[in-house]
């Protein structure tokens, strides 16, 4: 194995570690780390969602934060923080990490987001120094 396949993956096996952590910490149902094409990352679910498709998820959420952009620039806003869907039992979070990264946390109503919310910006800073 050449030295970049093997920091690729200690690389996202950080990632990894880092989006569990923020699973456990934040009691979110999972997480995905995704490129703005709709290419995951790194994702992270826990039981309930551990047969997810983590790509097709990606993909759709991908979809939506474009549609948003393109709402931002008609309305004309200079930048998008995060959107935030509500579908029966879970809540999406979809935040644009930097012009081509976003991030997406599935809650529900027992997930702290506020206290992760509150450190985003150093979470993001943290994803982004690794992917």
């Amino acid at each position: 194995m050449n030295s970049e396949m093997g920091n690729n993956s200690d690389k996202k096996a950080q990632l990894s570690q880092i989006l569990n952590q923020l699973r456990e910490e934040g009691k979110f149902q999972g997480i995905l780390l995704s490129y703005r094409n709709g290419e995951p990352i790194c994702t992270s679910f826990n039981e309930n969602l551990k047969d997810m498709d983590g790509s097709e998820l990606s993909s759709m959420c991908a979809s939506v934060l474009e549609g948003a952009n393109n709402l931002k620039n008609v309305i004309g806003e200079e930048s998008l923080t995060k959107i935030v869907a509500e579908l029966n039992s879970y809540i999406f979070l979809i935040i644009q990490c930097d012009r081509d990264v976003f991030l997406t946390l599935i809650a529900d109503f027992n997930s702290d987001v506020k206290k992760v919310l509150d450190s985003i910006e150093r979470i993001i800073k943290k994803l982004l120094l690794l992917y």
